[in-house]
């Protein structure tokens, strides 16, 4: 008779530290909802523009050409964008200067263009392809980057 007491105010025990757990992980699943509900109207009212290169090739020889498409989303609904009708393009320097700079109308969130690499004062190296639009330069370092490398042509 003794041990029945002793199981019914253990089992209490338990129910209580789980009602209390389940108190502590409702109030979690409810902050969590309120930080995306917030996520969420800060995007419906601060839309932010991404850019995306699809490029024809992942290294270059001076005397090809660098072929690209545009992509350009608004986040976080990834939709084509409206916002902007101009997207730039610049090809840098493995010194970083600039050597040329595109300016591609943006039609139904796309654009395509091309980097000609016959300049007699273009060397070998690391080169960079950066792309932005008006808008994304609220955005601190939310501009698309990519490098390639570009070998001199082989003799044969």
């Amino acid at each position: 008779m003794p041990k029945y007491p002793f199981y019914i105010l253990l089992s209490l025990y338990f129910i209580s530290l789980a009602v209390e757990a389940r108190g502590q992980v409702d109030d979690s699943i409810l902050a969590m909802a309120e930080l995306v509900k917030s996520y969420n109207h800060f995007g419906k009212y601060n839309p932010q523009e991404k850019v995306y290169l699809h490029f024809d090739n992942t290294g270059y020889y001076l005397g090809e050409t660098i072929w690209f498409s545009a992509y350009v989303v608004t986040s976080p609904q990834l939709r084509p964008t409206e916002m902007s009708k101009v997207l730039y393009v610049e090809l840098l320097t493995p010194e970083g200067r600039i050597v040329e700079t595109k300016k591609l109308k943006i039609e139904g969130g796309r654009s395509h263009g091309e980097f000609l690499l016959t300049s007699p004062r273009l060397i070998a190296g690391f080169y960079e392809v950066r792309a932005y639009t008006r808008v994304m330069l609220n955005w601190e370092g939310s501009y698309f980057s990519r490098v390639f490398p570009v070998f001199d042509k082989p003799e044969e």
